[in-house]
């Protein structure tokens, strides 16, 4: 009986030190930043956008963000103030898409982290909504992993043509153009007018929507000559992925015309270092994390997370 009690209590003692050590190996990973300077919000090649921008910094007053940074830096101790200061940047940039289009899922469960945060802050939040667009931007978290390819293409299409991306651009939202556009969406561009689109996918009938609109039937257009023209190889691998703007007329043509082989196409353009990423589109990040300390900025292609992004549509 005795050596029964023993088994027994050795029994125990293995749970709970396996018990324990699965604990600590589930430690939540902190993403690993690349310490670089945050480029311009718009970028340069549309500055019919920047007003946008203006109005967005207008309605986020300083000590509303100071509020929310001192609440996610005591709640996220690990956390610099470079990484809460990128986060807030591609929040800021979310917010921008979510005033053009009529609806936009969150892909970043680390940006979509500083926008849980603001929420805290009712009245300043609302505020900040009422002024920016209008009316209350609603958040609701998504609790389960929900893939959504082709808004994740929509969403990938017009950031990369209003935003310059970064290293940690990628990091944070996840690797871009790894999906196509809908075909509905691109015949939908195609044939109708502006008045419909504007009813179909944005928010309001103003001139950055117009613009979006006319740079997207731009690219159709384009898309359409490549064909007729039947140049064999109409498009080059990027040397770096410094300019992903360059690949969105790639995007757009092989949407079109090759959507069943569209990843395989786009990882011959890709630079090599992205080209490999997760296709995932509800994931946070198909990139590097970091369970110890804040030191160095390498990044390795490992999956930090594939779950969904919590974040909800933004719409009012």
């Amino acid at each position: 009986m005795s050596e029964m009690w023993i088994i027994f209590l050795v029994g125990i003692l293995l749970f709970i030190v396996v018990s324990a050590l699965s604990t600590v190996n589930k430690k939540p990973k902190k993403l690993k930043l690349h310490r670089i300077e945050i480029p311009p919000l718009i970028d340069e090649r549309h500055p019919e956008f920047l007003s946008l921008e203006n109005k967005l910094n207008e309605s986020l007053p300083p000590d509303f963000i100071n509020k929310v940074k001192e609440r996610v830096l005591t709640n996220h101790p690990t956390w610099t103030e470079d990484d809460f200061d990128w986060r807030l940047f591609e929040l800021k940039r979310y917010f921008i898409l979510a005033k053009i289009l009529k609806t936009v899922p969150m892909f970043s469960e680390e940006v979509d982290e500083i926008w849980h945060e603001m929420l805290l802050f009712t009245k300043d939040y609302e505020t900040f909504s009422n002024k920016f667009y209008g009316a209350f931007l609603h958040h609701t978290p998504n609790m389960e992993v929900v893939p959504a390819p082709n808004e994740r293409a929509l969403f990938d299409w017009v950031y990369l043509q209003l935003f310059e991306p970064t290293a940690n651009s990628r990091l944070l939202w996840g690797p871009f153009l790894r999906h196509p556009l809908e075909a509905e969406l691109l015949e939908n561009f195609r044939a109708l007018p502006e008045s419909a689109l504007s009813e179909l996918y944005f928010k309001e009938a103003e001139d950055p929507q117009r613009m979006v609109i006319q740079l997207l039937k731009h690219d159709i257009q384009q898309a359409e000559s490549i064909k007729h023209d039947k140049d064999d190889e109409p498009f080059k691998r990027m040397a770096s992925d410094n300019n992903y703007t360059y690949l969105l007329p790639a995007m757009i043509y092989f949407s079109m015309y090759e959507a069943n082989d569209y990843q395989e196409e786009m990882d011959h353009l890709l630079p090599k270092e992205t080209s490999h990423g997760s296709s995932t589109s509800s994931g946070c990040s198909s990139f590097a994390c970091d369970s110890g300390n804040d030191s160095g900025s390498s990044c390795s292609s490992s999956s930090c997370s594939s779950s969904s992004c919590g974040g909800g549509c933004g719409s009012s």
